[in-house]
């Protein structure tokens, strides 16, 4: 049987041989499909290369994609060979821009081998394909917010292997340990630092990184006033530390912030606990400062001769502080969202020089006696106060270029749009009594207007695209709650001019940034990248 069996084997291939002998072409033939198939290869890398756009100059194709967005640029090195090698071999289409990887992407470590120029490198919910960052030379700044398998030996490979970093945001990864912190410590040229929501409890060990200049510790519920302390005193090119939601510091915490003499932004928001605590004094160089969500009994704004930002969001102002907050000459941007106001709180707002930027979301207005007056604006309740446009007559800056507020009627937003030209951001919510026509008049009245947001609108219907039409600068506009028709929607939805798009289940978004931990502090370390 098994001699038998060999001997059919053996027959059938035999045949199979004959068979693809006889079938094939021989002669002149052969000889001709062959060269057909060479010309059809070389005449499609020829008609490649001498595509119109491809005899441009190199410096001409180079300064098209610098106009290039990540993902368009991603696309157009896979177009041909010569995109390809003139976008991976020029370093800086590549430096200066903050390269994002999708969550749970498949191509990770294939993008992170063929771009090795890059220097801005955002990784953040990645799962797999970590283990190719360490490859990078030029990588200076990177975040792994949120990674559920980024470990201590990952960090640690970054670290060793990529000397140039100055900036890490490690961020809400479960998978890491308190030894991190050590190893980040070895880092003595890292300027950028986000370790917020780890319960580390060593942070004094990062004294050691003397040139640290944005820090973030928000949400760690282990930091300490010894640990703040030992920071300050070591890093005096400290600029910005974001200390939100940190339970167990203390007032005497602002003793130790002093002594960094270059801070230009401070967060203290939801710190303390239910301590009353004074404002801090004598940071000279402090720009924004955000004190949302404590209990103050006194202030010193006005020992804070450059600040031009400032949170006050859920605080219970009384009539000190908000007589302190006015003598800022230089403030320009003002949150009060949740605050609880003076009756007389608009009248003194309105007297701010420079003011550019108001958010008066669920503000409550108060008597003298503790009574409340209502939630927003005042004009209904207290008739003498504010008698044209409610809150607007007496509130609204002439120079105002954004404005957040709620609960607003027509009055209000024409009004709105008479006094402040400028405008350049609304944002409206609650606005049940506003319809089309004010709007209207606000698109009309402002044309330096960008951003629009406005929900809860019912009384706004199909009228309003007249308006959204003709504004010359708009590129933003998010409805809900309003009364356009889905035909009205799919017709604002093409106009080329809006870049971001959200309405009616109608999403459109062009090109938007990721607004990000890291593009944060590159905004404002912007030397990191030099």
């Amino acid at each position: 049987c098994v001699c038998v069996c060999v001997c059919v084997c053996v027959c059938v291939c035999v045949c199979v041989c004959v068979l693809f002998f006889f079938l094939q072409p021989r002669g002149p033939e052969a000889s001709k499909n062959s060269q057909k198939m060479g010309n059809n290869n070389s005449s499609s890398a020829q008609n490649q290369q001498q595509h119109p756009i491809n005899t441009f100059p190199t410096e001409i194709l180079l300064a098209l994609f610098s106009h290039l967005p990540q993902r368009s640029l991603i696309v157009a090195s896979a177009v041909c060979r010569l995109w390809r090698s003139l976008i991976l071999s020029e370093p800086l289409l590549l430096q200066g821009r903050v390269f994002k990887l999708q969550k749970h992407t498949n191509s990770a470590t294939f993008l992170l081998r063929a771009w090795r120029a890059v220097d801005a490198l955002d990784v953040s919910w990645c799962a797999s394909g970590l283990e190719a960052i360490s490859n990078l030379p030029h990588l200076r700044v990177i975040t792994f917010d949120c990674c559920p398998n980024l470990t201590d030996q990952l960090v640690a490979a970054v670290v060793r292997t990529c000397p140039s970093v100055r900036g890490i945001s490690i961020a809400r990864c479960p998978s890491l340990t308190p030894h991190v912190v050590s190893i980040l410590a070895q880092a003595r040229d890292l300027r950028i630092l986000n370790l917020a929501d780890q319960p580390f409890q060593n942070i004094h060990l990062l004294a050691a990184c003397t040139n640290l200049e944005v820090l973030d510790l928000s949400g760690m519920a282990e930091l300490q006033d010894s640990h703040v302390d030992a920071l300050c005193t070591d890093c005096p090119n400290l600029r910005q530390i974001d200390l939100s939601r940190c339970r167990k510091l203390t007032i005497d915490v602002a003793a130790s912030l002093v002594k960094c003499t270059a801070l230009r932004r401070l967060s203290l928001a939801g710190c303390f606990g239910s301590t009353a605590v004074a404002t801090p004094a004598n940071l000279l160089q402090l720009r924004k400062l955000d004190l949302s969500d404590l209990r103050l009994n006194s202030s010193s704004f006005s020992s804070l001769p450059r600040l031009h930002s400032l949170k006050l969001n859920w605080c219970s102002l009384g009539s000190a502080i908000l007589r302190d907050i006015t003598s800022c000459v230089r403030l320009r941007s003002l949150h009060l969202d949740g605050a609880v106001l003076p009756e007389w709180a608009l009248r003194a707002l309105a007297t701010i020089p420079d003011l550019r930027s108001l958010v008066l979301l669920n503000c409550r207005f108060v008597s003298s006696d503790g009574e409340a007056l209502m939630t927003l604006t005042p004009a209904s309740a207290d008739p003498d106060t504010a008698t044209d446009a409610n809150l607007v007559s007496i509130l609204f800056h002439p120079r105002l270029i954004r404005l957040t507020a709620s609960q607003l009627d027509d009055t209000a937003v024409c009004a709105l749009a008479r006094r402040c030209p400028l405008l350049r951001r609304v944002e409206l919510f609650c606005c049940s009594s506003l319809t089309a026509s004010a709007l209207n008049v606000l698109l009309a009245q402002c044309p330096n207007l960008e951003v629009l947001h406005f929900t809860y609108a019912p009384g706004v219907d199909d009228s309003v695209a007249s308006g959204i039409a003709v504004a010359p600068r708009l590129h933003t506009l998010k409805f809900s709650g309003d009364r356009i028709s889905p035909v009205t929607a799919r017709r604002l939805a093409e106009i080329t001019r809006l870049t971001s798009v959200d309405f009616h289940n109608h999403k459109r978004d062009v090109w938007n940034p990721q607004r990000s931990f890291l593009t944060h502090a590159l905004r404002y370390a912007p030397k990191l990248l030099t």
